[in-house]
């Protein structure tokens, strides 16, 4: 049976659970801002001095995407890679000023190759039923990576988008998604 400190509600939408996939495993429930979140592949350390700022619809998304990838997730080592104090009229997903939360994190992928081009389709699919905003960095350092974001929750109501922005940037320049590789290659 499910604890209910092992469920959280999203933004208007249902509880999820985030239930242990093994007899052994357990969530770990970490309480924030009035709500427990459990957290199967994070700890609220690895987020820093951005924990009790964080969107908790992004944390409930980061380690659902964590789980379907079967692969470890980073946050970025890059300064900002979470929150950023930008004033209220940037509309960046990261901009604490303007959200009053980090809605976006950008993260890495240490064991997945995203420039291979059937492997970072598929990780993009996964984020794509997850998260608002989907953009795919072929150049960071040092290793590829994501900025994953909760953009349009809010808006439709739904525990889930239904529209997602999507870039990519290969070698500094932004191009399409769907053209990453072509422009990588």
């Amino acid at each position: 049976m499910t604890d209910p400190r092992d469920r959280i509600e999203l933004p208007g939408g249902p509880h999820y659970s985030l239930e242990p996939t093994a007899p052994h495993e357990r969530a770990v429930a970490r309480y924030l801002r009035g709500q427990y979140i459990a957290l199967r592949h994070f700890s609220p350390a690895e987020f820093g001095e951005d924990w009790p700022r964080m969107s908790v619809a992004l944390l409930a998304r980061l380690d659902l995407f964590r789980e379907r990838l079967g692969s470890p997730v980073i946050i970025s080592p890059a300064p900002g890679a979470l929150g950023r104090q930008l004033g209220a009229s940037d509309t960046s997903q990261h901009n604490i000023d303007r959200w009053g939360e980090v809605r976006a994190a950008d993260v890495m992928l240490p064991r997945t190759d995203l420039r291979d081009r059937a492997t970072g389709e598929a990780v993009v699919q996964i984020a794509r039923g997850l998260f608002g905003g989907v953009g795919l960095y072929l150049d960071w350092q040092p290793h590829n990576g994501l900025h994953l974001d909760v953009r349009g929750y809010r808006r439709s109501g739904l525990p889930y988008p239904t529209e997602v922005a999507t870039w990519s940037r290969v070698a500094g320049q932004y191009v399409a998604l769907d053209r990453a590789w072509d422009v990588a290659a």
